[in-house]
Parts: structure tokens; sequence; C-alpha cells
């Protein structure tokens, strides 16, 4: 999906701009507060009946906001949510759609709108069954829509068909114009969407295309630790766009680095910019509390680097062991008495530095210099060495 594409470049420019603000959309729950009055509205038109209301997660902003007021203010509303396969949101990551994933309602990365408790059912939708009911949604409406509104179209029908008694609701989010080529040209062809019938599961481990359907129960969730490790391992999509370009993303996200758990990184790890044996530059960065990464670009808080005798002491002897091998330059994440990693690609961290302690000149310089050489041949990858 293209939305981690999207989340490195926000990331490059908060960490390259100061004096911007990003909105958050799929974080905030402020966002919830735009929805307040169409839930008055829906409730004005629909009255105090049973109401169903229909939508693709996505964000998780729209469907849950609505359902939040609308519970509010009236008392039968359920949820049914839909989703795309490939989607990490409901779990769904692991069941490869073999045309593509539905843009707009799944998520590769976990969103903290998303409340999974609000949720009474789920759809799981495959990309042939949603163009199908795309097409069937102009054809029986005049409904000009994009794809995943013939989700939400096709799993409200269903619905409607075992609950005749209630009201229904379905999102529609926009319209069908980009959707010309990929959806609506190939009107002729499409399997009647009349025929389509879901496969109904009691457990996630069943899930399978091309349309599942499950009762959620209004349930919480969590990502497995399992899965929520190599999400994080993975997880930097800043670093690997800028270094690679998105051509790398898809096989990074199958690959992870997995290291023991510091518990000390969540309250002391540092980022130390070290010149030689000196330290020159930094800051002290803090954990989100849903996240095990420490990145500032992700989001983690970050103050004014402070350095221990202890912290000093080590960094000054790491230095030196770094020269040893022509290594003068090098940022390095501390933890101590850890090193979480030492970074020459992209030894970043000046400007949180300036952020933190709001200063507006460089950092100081040392004033030692060092006659730059060759590594020592112990350092040197052989003809035949490969990466690891």
């Amino acid at each position: 999906m293209d939305l981690e594409v999207r989340l490195a470049r926000v990331h490059q420019l908060l960490a390259e701009r100061d004096g911007i603000h990003w909105m958050q959309q799929y974080h905030e729950d402020y966002h919830y507060l735009g929805y307040r009055d169409c839930a008055r509205l829906i409730h004005q038109q629909f009255g105090d009946g049973p109401l169903t209301l229909v939508g693709g997660v996505g964000s998780g902003a729209f469907t849950g906001a609505l359902t939040t007021y609308l519970r509010d203010l009236r008392g039968d509303t359920e949820l049914i949510g839909v989703q795309p396969f490939e989607s990490v949101t409901f779990a769904s990551d692991p069941v490869g759609d073999p045309v593509a994933s539905i843009s707009g309602i799944g998520s590769p990365v976990p969103f903290r709108h998303v409340r999974h408790a609000l949720y009474d059912r789920v759809h799981w939708i495959a990309h042939e069954q949603a163009i199908s009911a795309t097409v069937a949604l102009y054809r029986e409406h005049g409904v000009f829509a994009r794809m995943s509104s013939g989700c939400t179209y096709l799993a409200a029908a269903w619905e409607a068909r075992l609950h005749p008694h209630r009201q229904y609701l379905f999102i529609a989010a926009d319209t069908g114009h980009r959707y010309m080529d990929s959806v609506y040209r190939k009107h002729a062809s499409v399997m009647p969407a009349a025929g389509l019938e879901p496969k109904v599961i009691d457990d996630l481990g069943d899930l399978s295309l091309p349309w599942s359907v499950m009762d959620w129960h209004r349930r919480p969730f969590a990502m497995p630790p399992d899965s929520a490790l190599l999400a994080s391992a993975t997880g930097n999509v800043t670093s690997r766009y800028v270094s690679y370009g998105r051509e790398i993303i898809g096989m990074a996200k199958r690959h992870a680095a997995v290291q023991e758990y510091i518990p000390n990184v969540r309250t002391n790890e540092k980022r130390v910019i070290v010149a030689g044996d000196t330290p020159v530059s930094g800051f002290l960065r803090f954990h989100r509390d849903n996240d095990n990464r420490a990145d500032a670009t992700v989001g983690a808080q970050y103050a004014p680097l402070e350095l221990t005798d202890d912290e000093r002491a080590f960094i000054a002897r790491l230095g030196k062991r770094m020269m040893d091998h022509g290594i003068f330059y090098v940022g390095v994440d501390l933890a101590y008495p850890y090193v979480i990693e030492v970074n020459m690609e992209n030894p970043g961290g000046v400007n949180y530095h300036r952020r933190a302690t709001g200063e507006t000149t460089p950092p100081r310089r040392s004033t030692r210099s060092w006659q730059l050489s060759a590594p020592p041949e112990s350092c040197r990858p052989s003809r035949h060495s490969r990466p690891a």
C-alpha cells in the first residue's frame, strides 16, 4: 500500500523543518469531533429504530466516530466494518489478494483511531468481488462510487437479507472517476454481484478469499506479541524510503532484525553524535506508550541530552575503538550500559538537538582533528564477502 510511502514523506518533512504541525489524521482523537453533527443528522433522519451502520474501516475515524455519537443519541446501533485482505487492522495481512488490496479501507500499519470494541461484525472482501459490487451499485442505484463503496454496498446488502427488520446505512466515501479504467470499463465481464456469498467464520485463522465474515462482538483487539515485534523491527519506513526508494519497502517487510529487549530504553535511550571520541550533539528520547520504537520521526518525544560521567567515559572508549577502524563520525543509540545501534549511514540528530534545547547555532565542534586514513585490513570486505 502507498500509505507507507506517504507516511515516510511526512516523517521526513517533520525531521527537516521547524514550525510545522502534522494533524495526525490516523491517530488523534479530536478528528472524531468532525463527525458529531453528521451523527445528529443521521439520528434525525432515521429516528430511534434499529440501525446498522456499514462502512470501510480505513483509519477508523468516521465509522468509529459516527457509531460513538449515534450510540449516545439513540438505542440500537450496530456497526459493521469492511476490510480488504492484506490489512493489519483486523488481522487479514497474512492473506494476500492475488490482484491487489483495495485502497482506502485497510492499512499496512496500525491506526490508533480504530477502536475495535465498537464493531459488531467484520467483512473481508477481495478485489474481484469489489469490482462486481461497485458495478452493481452503479447499475442498480446509479451511485457512481469508488471500489471501497462497492465493498460496503455488498456487505450491507448481505446483512439486510439476513436481518430485514433493521434499517441500513452504508457509507460511499468517494466518487468513481479514478476507477473508470480499472473498474467501470470491465462492466461487461464482471461476475454478477447477486450471486456472491461470504464464508462465515468463527476464527481469524479461517480467513480466506474471496469474502469472509465474522461476528466481532465488540471485543478489543491487539496484534499478537510476535507480530508487534516484527512490525516494529520492519516499521521504520522513513529510513528505507529516504535511503533506497519505495522499491525496497516490499522486500523489507518480509525480513526483520530481532534483538533482546532492553527495559531501560523506555526512559534512557539517547542518540549521541560522536566525532572522533567526543560527543558533540544528541538528544534523549522517550518511547510512545503503544510503540516499541523511540524514533523521533514516528512521534517519540525528545529532551536535551545529558550524559553521566560513566556514559562520557564509555563514549570516549567507543570512539577510540571506532577510530581504530577508520570511523570518525557516527550516531550512537545508547541505553547505558547497552549500545542499541551504531549508525554510520545516517547519523542524524542535530535537528532534534536544536528542537530539544532551543539552540539556534550549531552544537560546539571539537577542536581536535584526525588524520583520515584507510581502515585496517581486517575491516575491509573481501571480494567474496556477502551481506549478512
